[in-house]
């Protein structure tokens, strides 16, 4: 009688993975129907089929990856960009096994090699816990097959993969638990034990995301990561004999709501960020490409801005996600400063007609704007020449009555002056023979002079071969800043409100550098002071009047005011000097 070998499952422990085992049996007798029988014979013969589970993220030759694949940058909301980028996800990488995971339930086919003829097939579910195979009751226990045959073995999860002929279908919903795997030209020989490896193959892939922000996030923030109608792969088909996949297009998804928690800290160019990790996936089918997906606030707000109402954000393109890959969107949530431009208009940088246009001065409100560059080049300059610094110069000095010097800078903060009229105003101070304009007087104000005639370094250095609108230039523009236009400096750059500065606020170094040097500016100088126009004194105006001159004081972690007064040579007391121009006519 020619033999048989016929096919029953049983389960091993491996060393490095639990793994689940079928033995094919052969002998001459053919009487199979006892299990008296079957333990003799798995006890001379047998076929041992070891099966590993694909994990999500499981590819040796992309695990070290850490620098983002494509980083685009997209608009989220008025006020607010992301600049998108797409990595691996090596922490889940780092915890990868081999192990059965999943509780599914399995198909597997014995195919004739060659023709594609099937041989047989048997169903059932492997126990996680002490990893034994279990056939259904009622469905064949066994695959009869004859040494020296050439077949190929299926397997698949049957609970998530339909079949229809030689054919399998996986859906958008069962992306995340699919798996299917195949051994191929397996010949049955007649020995006691033969090897043959399924490894359950992943056709979906995993997505979560980062958020990452300069300033803390809400703890309460969620969304989802969806598509446009029939945007999506709705399904992949899969050739039980060619192994051979396709794409069905077509598929819409939404993903349940992730929700957020703090992750470690994400560093970038010398800056620290906050940051958030989803807590959950969203599952896509291979072939899904990055562009096809984006991501729709739920909850949360950041900017002052509510991200719940505003439009889902795009995921940045030139990507396909492969089957079995675990990424990561990393978005890293940044607010969008207004600047005023060369041509007297304001926008945001991307904002559609600025592109031929050069932006001149960071908006902070009130119709007014602080200059890109320092004047000179970034030069310290006297604030006036003469030898008697304390003398006053200017025709009012803010009233401080030296209770202590917090009171006295909140006096100054709350001054109306912005510095114009001490700029452009004509004043005879004591000593002098006749009524000067400092914004005329290089020789005597050098901070004044240069401030109020930047518009003249602006077309020399920064314009680019452009000019400036009658709103940008000219008489009463560009002035030496009292203290009031500083405090919105602040509130602009660190999004905090005015109440939150009272003689110093905290501020974002990011940010800070960021609001120029987007633009093609030069951050504010650190740990060194910037003069203002502000005189203070305990008497509005005195011939005799001793002032005082306030000064700001950027760091990278706060703004301050400070008041300075010299006793010596006022030509060789210099602080650096930053612009500022009124816009509106």
């Amino acid at each position: 009688m020619k033999d048989k070998v016929m096919t029953r499952f049983v389960s091993l422990l491996g060393a490095g993975a639990l793994v689940s085992m079928a033995v094919v049996m052969s002998g001459c007798n053919s009487d199979w129907n006892t299990q008296e029988n079957l333990s003799k014979a798995e006890e001379q013969q047998g076929l041992v089929f070891t099966m590993a589970e694909e994990q999500f993220g499981d590819d040796v030759e992309v695990r070290a990856l850490a620098k983002p694949d494509v980083v685009d940058t997209v608009d989220v909301a008025d006020g607010v960009e992301a600049e998108v980028a797409i990595e691996r996800d090596v922490a889940e990488e780092r915890a990868l096994t081999r192990a059965l995971k999943t509780d599914n339930h399995y198909t597997i086919v014995a195919f004739e090699t060659g023709t594609g003829k099937e041989k047989g097939r048997i169903k059932g579910r492997f126990n996680l816990a002490t990893g034994a195979f279990v056939a259904d009751v009622g469905t064949p226990q066994y695959i009869v097959l004859s040494p020296g045959e050439h077949c190929d073995f299926v397997c698949y999860s049957d609970q998530y993969i339909s079949r229809e002929g030689n054919t399998l279908t996986i859906s958008l919903p069962n992306a995340h638990r699919a798996l299917a795997g195949k051994a191929t030209n397996v010949e049955i020989l007649p020995q006691r034990k033969q090897s043959v490896t399924f490894r359950l193959q992943r056709f979906g892939a995993r997505v979560r995301t980062k958020l990452v922000a300069p300033l803390p996030l809400p703890s309460n923030i969620g969304a989802k990561i969806v598509s446009a109608n029939n945007a999506v792969p709705r399904a992949v088909t899969l050739n039980m004999v060619s192994w051979s996949t396709a794409n069905l297009n077509n598929g819409t998804l939404t993903a349940a709501e992730q929700n957020f928690a703090g992750a470690p800290v994400y560093n970038e160019g010398g800056y620290s960020f906050n940051t958030m990790l989803s807590t959950g996936y969203a599952y896509v089918l291979s072939g899904t490409r990055s562009e096809q997906l984006s991501l729709s606030f739920t909850r949360g707000a950041l900017y002052n801005q509510a991200l719940a109402s505003k439009p889902s954000v795009r995921f940045n393109s030139g990507k396909t996600f492969v089957a079995g890959g675990s990424y990561v969107i990393r978005m890293k949530l940044l607010p969008k400063y207004k600047y005023l431009f060369n041509d007297g208009r304001v926008g945001y940088l991307k904002t559609p007609g600025r592109a031929g246009f050069v932006p001149i001065a960071l908006v902070v409100g009130n119709g007014l704007a602080i200059a890109l560059w320092d004047v000179e080049s970034g030069g310290q300059l006297a604030w006036h020449t003469f030898y008697g610094f304390v003398n006053q110069c200017n025709p009012r000095a803010i009233v401080e009555r030296g209770v202590s010097s917090d009171e006295d800078y909140r006096v100054a903060i709350n001054d109306p002056e912005t510095g114009i009229n001490w700029t452009w105003v004509a004043h005879r101070y004591s000593g002098a023979t006749y009524a000067q304009v400092k914004a005329n007087e290089k020789g005597f104000f050098p901070a004044f002079y240069h401030c109020a005639h930047f518009d003249t370094e602006l077309v020399q250095k920064y314009c680019k071969g452009k000019g400036l609108a009658s709103n940008v230039s000219g008489y009463r523009r560009w002035f030496l800043a009292s203290v009031n236009p500083w405090v919105l400096v602040y509130t602009a750059i660190s999004l905090q409100p005015r109440t939150s500065f009272s003689h110093w606020g905290y501020w974002n170094k990011f940010l800070l550098h960021k609001a120029f040097r987007d633009a093609g500016g030069t951050p504010l100088k650190t740990n060194d002071g910037y003069w203002t126009s502000a005189e203070s004194a305990t008497k509005a105006y005195d011939l005799n009047n001793v002032v005082s001159r306030h000064t700001m004081w950027p760091h990278d972690g706060w703004l301050s005011v400070g008041a300075s007064g010299s006793s010596g040579d006022a030509a060789n007391f210099r602080f650096y000097v930053r612009p500022f121009v009124s816009y509106l006519n």
